[in-house]
C-alpha cells in the first residue's frame, strides 16, 4: 500500500512589537497542521539575521500605524528579502496612513476583525505560486469609501473587450505578464499595451489598484 508524505507545513515567523499578541497569535496559529511556527520576535530591525539564520516561508506582522510601528522593518524585509511573502494584520481605519502601507506592496493586508480561519487560509493562500495580492475587505471598504460614487466596476468590465476581458480574469488572479503572454500566446509586451487599456477603462494606473476596485465590487455583491 503506498503512503503518501504529509505535506510540508508552512514555516511562519511572527513580528509584533507586543509580546502578548504575539505570543497569541502563534498558540492559535500552531494548531493548524498546515502551520509551524518557527520564532516570534520584536520590531528591531537587527532581528533580520534571524529570518537569514532559518527563513520563513512567510512573514506575519502585526503593525500599529498610529505609531508608525514596524514599517521600517517592513521597509527593510522588503529590501533584503524581496521574494519573502509579508503578510499585515492591523486595526488601522484611516485612509492614509493604509495608503501608507499599501505602498509596500507586500503579499496580504489583512484586518484584526477578520476570523482566525480567514486568517489561516490567507497565510497558507500567499506561500502559493502565482498567488494573487490579498487585501482585507474591510480594509477595501475603507480605501474606496470616498470614491464610492465613482465604483461602477460592473459598468467598466463591461466596456472592455473580448481579449481584454482574458486578460482581466488572468490578472485578477495574480498572473504575472510573462505568464498572461504565454497562455494567451502572445509576446508579453502585447499583454503590457492592453493593461493599459485596461487599467484607463478602470480609471487606475496600476494592477494593485484595480485589485482594489475588484474587492470592493465582489464585497458589495455579497451585502
Amino acid at each position: 500500500m503506498l503512503i503518501r508524505p504529509s505535506p510540508v507545513p508552512v514555516r511562519v515567523l511572527v513580528v509584533g512589537p507586543q509580546q502578548l499578541l504575539r505570543e497569541s497569535l502563534a498558540f492559535f496559529l500552531a494548531a493548524s497542521q498546515e502551520l509551524q511556527i518557527i520564532g516570534q520576535i520584536d520590531s528591531d530591525l537587527t532581528r533580520l539575521h534571524f529570518i537569514k539564520a532559518s527563513p520563513p516561508h512567510v512573514i506575519l506582522v502585526d503593525v500599529d500605524l498610529s505609531t508608525g510601528l514596524n514599517l521600517n522593518l517592513l521597509s527593510a524585509v522588503s529590501q533584503h528579502f524581496p521574494t519573502l511573502p509579508i503578510v499585515v494584520l492591523t486595526a488601522c481605519t484611516q485612509r492614509d496612513l493604509l495608503r501608507q502601507l499599501l505602498a509596500f506592496k507586500l503579499a496580504a493586508y489583512l484586518s484584526k476583525a477578520m476570523s482566525g480561519q480567514e486568517l489561516v487560509a490567507a497565510l497558507l493562500s500567499v506561500t502559493k505560486p502565482g498567488g494573487a495580492t490579498i487585501i482585507a475587505s474591510a480594509l477595501t471598504k475603507l480605501l474606496l469609501a470616498e470614491n464610492a460614487e465613482e465604483d461602477d466596476f460592473v459598468w467598466r468590465q463591461a466596456t472592455l473587450t473580448q481579449r481584454e476581458q482574458a486578460i482581466f480574469a488572468l490578472l485578477l488572479t495574480g498572473k504575472t505578464n510573462q505568464q498572461i503572454a504565454q497562455l494567451l500566446h502572445v509576446n508579453p509586451q502585447t499583454i503590457r499595451n492592453h493593461n493599459r487599456e485596461i487599467y484607463a477603462k478602470f480609471g487606475v494606473n496600476s494592477r494593485f489598484n484595480l485589485l482594489l476596485l475588484a474587492n470592493r465590487a465582489k464585497s458589495s455583491q455579497t451585502e
